[in-house]
């Protein structure tokens, strides 16, 4: 029943598997996966409700009062005031942990040592380009903009002009150069966008410019896309290139008319709704407008991608002979890469280390191979699971109660006993949807 906890002076009973528990929260987190705020709200019980069972808590009132009546440090305490007590405590663990060596290294990693690092990695991308360093390669592009320097170093426009800014400090302190020289810092802008130029067919333009040419298929902004994700493409096939898989943006033009494919899918001569008509059109770029807009459904056919055989448009892009052998030779790549990623000899070593008693865990990581791939061998080598369940039995702790999931999930043993008990609680209790 939502919002009741049934409870007596001996326990309480669990809403999620309903057996009795002297204290809730051990069992939520043991069997349920769930903290106590979770297992309220799931069942809207009070949030100050006790989840524990009320001999407990007189016990726990009980030893409270005896220790406030026989410690005077205690009384003293909360005489002080409880947000007295809790800075003052926690002043001192800061003061008693500031030379603790992890936090010293914790205290250079976040702070200067994070800088080094960081320009360590900058300079080493200046000297692959060709320069000595990043403070020189800087210099050599006085005037380009923070932007231009971020594309070419591969980072953030930020990082450049922050960078940019610490090393003219440097250079100021160390009466390199006069702190307002110009040769380490941004040309300021002017609130605008970089004017990007293209050449192509003899010519120079502004990006704006090349949109709006005839022979541009896109807009301005697909274009400056282009040109952002380029890798040395040429500039006239930059330019040209047609939109991949996309119907046009002005419509179709038929029977002395252009309009949208929202328009013509409401055209009594259109047998076909306004998705059907846009699959025709990317699917069949080339093929008439008429064609695509009168055809009944069923009648457009394209060719197999695998023998060229006619098949429906609405249909697979391959026949099920092709299809068939699609799906065979993608398994066939799958098995050589898994293989390749897991051979033999890695295999052999992994049973061996596992049989001598080494966790599944540590052994995939000494190795370098995931839990995932090994767990899922068996489908690209039968019998696989066998052979390391038999390791498994061979090298688990004969000190531990096998078969629970208990062991499964404190002491991490793999083995298929724990590995079916983990399976089953999980079965048990895993929540409804």
């Amino acid at each position: 029943m939502s919002g009741v906890q049934p409870q007596g002076d001996d326990g309480l009973q669990c809403l999620e598997c309903g057996r009795w528990f002297k204290l809730m929260a051990p069992h939520l987190a043991r069997a349920h996966g769930m903290n106590t705020a979770q297992y309220r709200e799931a069942h809207r019980l009070p949030r100050k409700l006790s989840l524990r069972a009320a001999d407990l808590s007189r016990r726990a009132s009980e030893q409270g009062k005896d220790r406030y009546a026989s410690r005077p440090d205690i009384r003293a305490a909360l005489a002080d005031g409880p947000r007295h007590q809790n800075r003052t405590a926690s002043a001192e663990g800061t003061r008693a942990t500031a030379n603790y060596p992890m936090v010293v290294q914790a205290r250079r990693r976040g702070g200067q040592g994070h800088r080094a690092a960081s320009r360590r990695r900058i300079e080493e991308r200046a000297q692959g380009l060709g320069y000595t360093s990043l403070r020189d390669y800087f210099a050599a592009h006085h005037g380009a903009a923070d932007t231009e320097i971020a594309r070419a170093l591969g980072l953030d426009r930020s990082t450049v002009k922050t960078w940019r800014t610490r090393l003219a400090e440097e250079a100021a302190s160390e009466d390199l150069v006069d702190p307002g020289a110009p040769a380490l810092q941004a040309v300021p802008g002017n609130g605008r966008p970089t004017v990007v130029t293209l050449t192509a067919f003899g010519e120079t333009k502004t990006l704006a410019d090349w949109s709006r040419d005839p022979r541009c298929p896109v807009s301005y902004f697909s274009l400056r896309r282009r040109v952002q994700a380029s890798t040395g493409e040429d500039a006239e096939e930059i330019i040209m290139a047609h939109p991949a898989r996309r119907p046009p943006s002005g419509g179709l033009t038929a029977f002395g008319e252009t309009k949208s494919l929202a328009d013509w899918a409401r055209d009594p001569r259109c047998p076909v709704s306004y998705y059907g008509l846009r699959h025709r059109v990317r699917l069949l770029p080339d093929a008439d407008a008429e064609m695509l807009i009168t055809a009944p459904p069923g009648e457009l056919t394209r060719p197999c991608r695998g023998c060229g055989k006619p098949l429906p448009v609405t249909g697979l892009s391959r026949c099920r002979p092709c299809h068939a052998t699609r799906r065979r030779s993608d398994y066939a790549s799958r098995r050589r890469a898994a293989m390749d990623a897991f051979p033999a000899e890695m295999r052999a070593e992994l049973l061996q280390r596992v049989a001598a008693g080494r966790p599944l865990q540590s052994v995939c990581a000494d190795l370098g191979v995931t839990m995932n791939r090994v767990n899922q061998f068996d489908a690209h080598l039968p019998g696989w699971r066998e052979v390391l369940d038999h390791a498994l039995r061979i090298g688990r702790d004969p000190n531990l109660p096998h078969g629970r999931d208990w062991t499964y999930t404190h002491h991490g043993c793999r083995c298929p006993d724990c590995r079916g008990a983990h399976d089953a609680c999980r079965k048990e209790f895993r929540p409804s949807s």
